[in-house]
């Protein structure tokens, strides 16, 4: 019984790739999470500066998504970034300050969003199969989400 357990095939992992494949991963990886972080914070911020109902309530359910992400890619760390920086350690005790004005803000947010985008695509690739990590597919799917979130905001006031 016990030889049976010992040859289990547990498919396949991030470790099983070429060691520039993880770095890249990892630095990718730390890159989403800082990211997830900005706007976490920023969205926080957005939620409180602007007067207008409807764009302070929708600033924070993304604030609220965005610090779900946050916890969901803490949890995927030990399988991506087995050996974080200390950039990771703890989220970053000062944040750039966020701009002046929704146009600013907006402007900020959209360019961390494409970043963010595209970096979880380009994880997903060089995983190369989604099995290695199979939370991150949705979560990618949910970068796109919303970046259109932000969009229709963009749209409905500016």
């Amino acid at each position: 019984m016990l030889e049976s357990v010992a040859t289990m095939d547990v498919g396949p992992t991030v470790a099983d790739l070429p060691a520039p494949r993880r770095v890249a991963i990892a630095t990718l990886f730390r890159e989403m999470r800082r990211g997830e972080d900005e706007l976490a914070a920023l969205y926080a911020i957005g939620a409180q500066r602007f007067t207008i109902p409807y764009l302070r309530e929708k600033l924070e359910e993304l604030a609220e998504l965005k610090r779900a992400r946050v916890a969901a890619l803490a949890r995927l760390t030990p399988g991506l970034d087995p050996a974080p920086g200390p950039v990771l350690a703890e989220p970053p005790a000062v944040l750039p300050a966020p701009p002046e004005g929704r146009a600013g803000f907006f402007s900020r947010a959209f360019e961390t969003e494409r970043t963010l985008e595209g970096a979880y695509r380009e994880v997903l690739v060089l995983l190369d199969d989604p099995a290695r990590c199979p939370d991150l597919p949705a979560l990618a799917a949910g970068s796109a989400r919303h970046r259109a979130l932000l969009r229709d905001l963009y749209l409905r006031y500016s």
